[in-house]
């Protein structure tokens, strides 16, 4: 399959990079939940108001569904990265969108040159798109 190019391995870096953006949102979500609660934490001697603990709720119920999808799609990506029969383009993907390390990172911690990482991560981003991109699916859109 080519898709054209320097196409190929973009789809794979923008559906892998999504768990980024995943964490993101989950972490931004928290982090209101947690000044809410401390607002609240505010009125204890007072009764909350109903308006405020009806929002309190409505966000825990959303950090609540931003981890679990989250977590369901953290799995989803590393279980397809995990089916690669390339080990070095397992880590490598592994390094680069789950554990989000930069390529002068990953370089050291696998022992390699920073130009070879490099191409390596094309190979394996090319390899996971072999396997995994369905034809004429598009880039996932950014969020």
């Amino acid at each position: 399959m080519d898709y054209g190019g320097d196409y190929m391995g973009k789809w794979t870096d923008q559906y892998l990079s999504e768990l980024e953006t995943l964490r993101i949102k989950t972490a931004q979500r928290e982090k209101e939940l947690r000044r809410l609660q401390r607002t609240a934490g505010l009125f204890q001697n007072k009764r909350l108001a109903e308006k405020e603990l009806l929002q309190l709720e409505q966000l825990e119920e959303k950090v609540l569904k931003c981890k679990t999808t989250f977590a369901v799609e953290e799995e989803k990506r590393i279980s397809q990265i995990q089916e690669l029969d390339n080990p070095k383009y397992v880590d490598i993907l592994y390094l680069r969108y789950v554990e989000n390390m930069p390529l002068n990172q990953i370089a050291g911690e696998m022992c390699y040159a920073y130009d070879y990482t490099r191409k390596l991560l094309g190979h394996a981003q090319r390899a996971f798109e072999t396997k995994h991109r369905e034809v004429g699916t598009k880039c996932p859109k950014s969020a």
